[in-house]
């Protein structure tokens, strides 16, 4: 009776065994079908990293049989210079079971390299043991030459650009040579004044302009940087006026769009020129600050100001200079709101918004 039972038990076993047999047949032959079939190109490999299955799609595409591609073999059509690379980032994430992307190119068929985009994620049995990786390819060549194009392009526009404000700062230059060579044959000093408020104003913009055709310059202005050179440019331009005279500058780390920032400049520019032609007489040390701040509405708050005599009365040149009345005209052009403080010394703040400036432009 035991020998009976016990071998009905093991006919059974045997029969859930091709049961079971049978089924994973079928499955493997069912994935098989649905992988050779898929659009793209799939691989898989088992727990020590070998590939161990290639669809009809990779086959295809490499013009190889399975037998060549398994194990490493695949990695012999991967470009020589792309290899290194690709094998570290694959075996990297496979030890930390993390999925990746990378691109290579692919030797085809007819001996072309492909640029292939490569998705790969680790994949688990039923009982969550790790059982390798799977991964899917695709020809990404168009969308690569596309982007080529696209940066062969922006080169040669910002080539372009770089050529367009080196020859408008070499223009402007030369007008400030013109009026520095005109100012040398006129006497009056009022006249000669205004050559050099000239020259000043040109300068100012000059300078944007060289450092726009440097290589990588951004769209944007590094603006700190460009008041300071504003600043000690006029500062060496006032020479013996401006002995005595500490500059202190506080700027946020802000970068402005270009017509924005030629604004600021010569604002600055007309500012800094009025404080050491009116605010110090001869022998008077004294001070002139300029400072850059952004208020919690994303406002700039551009103050310059100086510890002088203070601006004198409405019937003074001072007050009605060509200068302040461009500074007025110029915050206009930016939108903003000019505030202006007349007490130990003359402070002038200037409240804009650069995305209100654009919104009007």
């Amino acid at each position: 009776m035991a020998d009976r039972e016990s071998g009905g038990l093991l006919q059974s076993i045997g029969q859930k065994l091709k049961q079971a047999e049978a089924l994973l047949i079928e499955s493997e032959s069912r994935f098989k079908i649905m992988a050779d079939c898929a659009p793209v190109a799939l691989w898989m490999s088992d727990t020590t990293a070998l590939c161990t299955f290639f669809n009809q799609g990779w086959l295809n595409f490499t013009g190889r049989k399975m037998e060549e591609e398994v194990g490493n073999g695949w990695a012999e059509g991967v470009h020589p210079l792309d290899l290194q690379r690709c094998m570290d980032i694959y075996l990297s994430a496979f030890n930390a079971r993390e999925e990746f992307r990378m691109e290579y190119r692919l030797r085809r068929h007819d001996g072309e390299y492909r640029w292939i985009l490569d998705h790969g994620a680790p994949r688990y049995t039923a009982t969550g043991d790790f059982a390798g990786f799977i991964g899917s390819c695709i020809d990404i060549t168009e969308r690569k030459q596309a982007e080529e194009l696209v940066k062969a392009a922006l080169r040669e526009k910002e080539l372009l650009l770089r050529e367009i404000h080196h020859r408008v700062k070499n223009n402007l230059q030369v007008v400030s040579s013109l009026l520095r060579l005109q100012a040398r044959k006129v006497e009056d000093d009022r006249v000669h004044e205004v050559f050099r408020e000239s020259q000043n104003r040109i300068q100012v913009m000059a300078l944007l302009h060289e450092s726009l055709q440097k290589p990588g310059s951004p769209a944007a202005i590094d603006f700190g940087r460009y008041l300071r050179t504003v600043a000690l440019g006029l500062f060496r331009s006032f020479g013996q006026d401006a002995q005595g005279i500490k500059l202190v500058m506080h700027i946020v780390d802000v970068s402005l769009g270009v017509d924005a920032a030629v604004l600021c400049g010569l604002i600055v520019n007309e500012l800094i020129s009025n404080s050491l032609k009116h605010a110090f007489p001869p022998g008077n040390d004294g001070e002139i600050r300029i400072e850059l701040q952004c208020d919690e509405d994303q406002n700039y708050i551009l103050t310059v100001g100086d510890n002088g005599i203070g601006l004198p009365g409405a019937e003074s040149e001072a007050s009605r200079s060509l200068g302040l009345e461009l500074v007025s005209l110029l915050a206009g052009q930016l939108g903003g709101v000019v505030d202006v403080v007349n007490g130990n010394g003359t402070t002038f703040r200037v409240t804009f918004s650069e995305r209100a400036y654009k919104e009007r432009y």
